[in-house]
């Protein structure tokens, strides 16, 4: 029985990702394999998400993903003026993730933080926002691209001072529980809801 189900899952497996290569685009595909040959499987996850563990690992190997997709991709393309814009777009990418990693490190870690770790943890992420703003407000590297600013809740304790304020009163942020939060999650919700039609284009 269980071998009848392990054949039938590995057969529709098989089938969706045929059906993928024939139907999504090339540029999807090869970001999809070199995310992969990377150790990062956004298929993991629900609406093809970087979560958890694969999120970190994307972070890590930032450089060389982005480096891979330019790699396959900029010999395909004939138009130099696109090409410019995705050498331009892949740079500024590489220098967000590699902020972004050493951000992570720290909310991940268990470990209590030195007051130089969260003075430079402060450092990276204005850098970081700094860096998110400008490729997609203030100096848009693809023309006719118009990409949104996150609303997300993790963004806002992220970038609103929160998880530093936390960070400088117990030193950690790993090494809180995660559970303990979560209904955080519940509560953010119903205020996007409530007052969904009083906020402005960002929250």
């Amino acid at each position: 029985m269980i071998l009848e189900q392990i054949c039938i899952t590995n057969e529709s497996i098989r089938e969706l990702e045929e059906y993928f290569n024939n139907h999504g685009s090339h540029s999807a595909r090869v970001i999809d394999k070199v995310l992969k040959r990377n150790g990062v499987d956004q298929a993991t996850y629900f609406k093809g998400a970087i979560v958890g563990n694969h999120c970190m690992t994307f972070a890590q190997k930032g450089n060389q993903i982005y480096s891979g997709i330019l790699e396959e991709l900029e010999p395909i393309i004939e138009n130099a003026s696109l090409k410019s814009e995705l050498r331009d777009f892949t740079e500024r990418m590489k220098a967000i993730v590699a902020v972004w990693y050493k951000v992570q490190r720290v909310i991940k870690s268990t470990e209590k933080q030195s007051i130089e770790s969260i003075n430079q943890f402060e450092e990276n992420t204005n850098e970081l926002r700094i860096l998110i703003n400008k490729i997609c407000k203030d100096d848009v590297p693809i023309s006719g691209w118009k990409p949104r600013l996150t609303r997300s809740l993790k963004a806002h304790l992220l970038f609103g001072g929160h998880l530093l304020r936390q960070l400088r009163e117990w030193g950690t942020l790993g090494g809180i529980d995660e559970q303990n939060i979560e209904s955080a999650h519940a509560i953010w919700n119903k205020l996007l809801r409530q007052f969904g039609a009083t906020r402005g284009k960002e929250l």
